[in-house]
């Protein structure tokens, strides 16, 4: 029998043409989408009417017992009152428009926005100014559109044309989504992968670029 000897320079080589191909799988195992129609395993398309803030609202269901609450959206002076839950006798004692801060105060490109939730618990009327006092509110995550709201408060958006920034699955202690973080200038969507427990814990990871132009959006 013929003993075939592998010199130190030929392991080298063989492992050199090794490596695009162990690239290639670990890329597989960590980045699950073949393009933004298909869907991994388990997952599911976030419907479109989740980007709508209004049905998002609609679903909260606050984290502990208040007798009234309401959610307005402010722009330039003006509120926009876009859902009130309990009894409507104790609104009278809400006076938000004083108030000062609020969250989703990104808007562009009118400069002035925000939003707030004022609620009467025990007697007392207390408002929602800061994207922490808004996930405190919602507490425990009792649903999608809960989870996708408070990712939004962190930044993050629905892409409803594309799975790659726009599905989700449940998972046995809250919700695995991708998600898009969105930039200007160039225009690019980034996949980011967000993990969110019942009680609220939330983590994410950027995970690939999968659309760029050479465009900016200037407003």
């Amino acid at each position: 029998m013929k003993i075939v000897r592998i010199q130190p320079r030929q392991i080298f080589y063989l492992l050199l043409a090794a490596i695009p191909v162990i690239i290639f799988v670990i890329k597989i195992d960590i980045w699950p989408f073949v393009d933004g129609k298909t869907l991994p395993e388990g997952f599911s398309r976030i419907p479109g009417d989740a980007t709508n803030i209004k049905n998002l609202v609609s679903n909260i269901i606050p984290g502990e017992t208040v007798r009234y609450w309401q959610y307005e959206e402010w722009m330039t002076g003006h509120a926009t009152l876009i859902r009130s839950v309990g009894e409507s006798s104790l609104r009278k004692r809400i006076n938000s428009f004083d108030v000062e801060g609020g969250f989703f105060s990104n808007c562009v490109p009118v400069p002035v926005c925000h939003s707030v939730v004022s609620y009467v618990t025990d007697g007392e009327v207390k408002y929602v100014t800061s994207e922490e006092a808004m996930v405190k509110f919602i507490g425990k995550v009792d649903n999608l559109e809960e989870a996708i709201l408070i990712a939004m408060l962190k930044g993050l958006y629905v892409d409803a044309g594309d799975t790659r920034g726009g599905s989700y699955r449940r998972t046995s202690d809250g919700f695995e989504l991708y998600l898009v973080d969105t930039q200007d200038c160039p225009v690019t969507s980034t996949s980011v992968k967000v993990n969110l427990t019942l009680d609220g814990k939330f983590t994410s990871q950027n995970e690939m670029v999968y659309y760029q132009s050479e465009d900016c959006n200037i407003y």
